[in-house]
This record gives C-alpha cells, sequence and structure tokens, in this order.
C-alpha cells in the first residue's frame, strides 16, 4: 500500500512539473549604436511557474551582471570548448539542431511585448522607406505568431527621426512563456542525434508528437 502511495505522489509531481513553465521577463531592454557600437543594456528576469499558475521562485540578472559572469575564466573557457564542438559538427546536425531551434521558438508564448524603436539614416528617402517596411513587417509577424494577439498588450512602434545620421536605438519590454514539456522534448530530441544518427520522421513531426499535441 505504501509502495503504490509513493508512486503516486512521484507520479503526480512529475505530471505537475512536465505541465509547469518559465516566464522570461524583459524589462527595459535598451539598444543603440552610440559612437559606433552596439550597446545592450537590459534587466532580464526568470520566474519558475508551478502549473503555470503558482510562482515558486525567481531570480534576476543584467548586463552588468553578465559581463561579470562571462570575465570569469571557467566560463571563458565552458564558451571556447563550445565553440571547438561547434565547429566539429557536421552540416547535417547543424541543420537538424537549427530545425529544431525554430521549432521551439514556434511554440514560445509571448504574452506581452512592447516594442519601441527610433531610427535615422543621413538619406531622408531611405528612412523613410525603410521605416515603411519595418512597419510592414513586424505588425504582421506578431499578429501571426502570437495565438491571443490583443493590440493592448502587444504594441510596436517605430519613429523614424530625421536628423541626416546614422542612428538606432531599440527598447523591448516583454514576458515569453516557456514550457517545460516542450523544454524536455526539445532536449530529448537533440540528444538522439547525436553521433549524426539521422531518422525517417522530420524533427517537425517528432517534435509535435513529444510536445503530445497544442497546448
Amino acid at each position: 500500500m505504501l509502495f503504490f502511495i509513493t508512486i503516486s505522489i512521484i507520479l503526480v509531481n512529475v505530471i505537475m512539473l512536465i505541465f509547469s513553465s518559465f516566464k522570461l521577463i524583459v524589462t527595459n531592454l535598451e539598444i543603440n549604436n552610440s559612437n559606433n557600437k552596439i550597446m545592450p543594456i537590459y534587466e532580464l528576469k526568470i520566474a519558475f511557474y508551478l502549473l503555470g499558475k503558482i510562482k515558486l521562485f525567481s531570480f534576476k540578472i543584467n548586463n552588468n551582471k553578465t559581463k561579470k559572469i562571462l570575465e570569469k575564466d571557467f566560463i571563458k573557457q565552458k564558451i571556447e570548448n563550445i565553440k571547438i564542438k561547434s565547429h566539429e559538427k557536421s552540416k547535417k546536425q547543424k541543420k537538424f539542431q537549427i530545425k529544431i531551434l525554430k521549432q521551439f521558438i514556434k511554440k514560445l508564448e509571448l504574452e506581452s511585448i512592447n516594442l519601441l524603436i527610433y531610427v535615422d539614416t543621413k538619406n531622408v528617402i531611405l528612412t523613410s522607406y525603410f521605416v515603411a517596411i519595418i512597419s510592414s513587417i513586424i505588425p504582421n509577424i506578431l499578429k501571426e505568431n502570437i495565438k491571443n494577439f490583443d493590440s493592448k498588450h502587444h504594441i510596436f512602434k517605430i519613429t523614424p527621426l530625421y536628423k541626416n545620421q546614422n542612428y538606432i536605438y531599440i527598447k523591448l519590454n516583454c514576458i515569453i512563456n516557456i514550457k517545460i514539456v516542450h523544454i524536455i522534448s526539445m532536449y530529448k530530441l537533440g540528444n538522439k542525434y547525436k553521433g549524426g544518427k539521422k531518422y525517417e520522421r522530420s524533427p517537425y513531426r517528432r517534435f509535435n508528437v513529444n510536445c503530445y499535441g497544442k497546448y
């Protein structure tokens, strides 16, 4: 009897974990090319939600903390090892990983976004064309990839400056929901392909099957 109770508790906990999620909260991400350098400034919060509802823990990181972490010797060594392994991978492996990543990105849920862009070039006509093209492309991308698109929570605005300078400023605030089941599926599928093993079924179809359908 005790054995079955223990197994039941374990199963319940596993199921609760699988249907839980992480929320990636990006606050005041600013990117501009001042002094001819791209300088990102941001604050990132990662929170874990049990069953996607109950917040259990969270932690924050910003550009200054990231810079300090990347300056540590063992982190530099790990990054170098990743680069070496990446060069050793075959073209098939790289293509497969890109396909998995694209499919994973499609599974992400963009709960809210506020994207502001200020842009300028040394040519007024070029600036106008650039603004017109971006203004038509990005809203369509957002509407096609967001399940429950809401103009109040999914905001995009691009403004031309017309000061005859090559300048761009981007400010982003957003919340992205990442389900544990999708992370597990991507990890399992990536591990199965190690060593260049190829499967008969396409990665897109296998990914969807592993995710137990749409959520």
